[in-house]
């Protein structure tokens, strides 16, 4: 709740019954605060900003959906 406005996603999101570790897991995403390279770096992280694998900068959507690492990953859960 936010200045009297529900978010209706977030209140799904918690009363989900899924484990905790999945709920914060899905939290981190949507408020942007997932430790990714990107955000280090506006914290001032000295570290390299860029994927390892293919040398773009390492957000959110690209861990989660673009790295073929990560497609990988799902496609194991999909499987399962």
């Amino acid at each position: 709740m936010f200045r009297g406005i529900t978010n209706k996603r977030m209140t799904k999101l918690w009363k989900n019954k899924a484990p905790m570790k999945i709920r914060i897991l899905m939290w981190l995403p949507i408020q942007d605060r997932l430790q990714t390279t990107v955000n280090l770096k506006k914290k001032k992280w000295k570290g390299n900003r860029n994927c390892c694998l293919y040398g773009i900068p390492q957000t959110t959507e690209h861990i989660f959906f673009i790295c073929e690492l990560a497609k990988t990953v799902w496609a194991c859960f999909k499987r399962g």
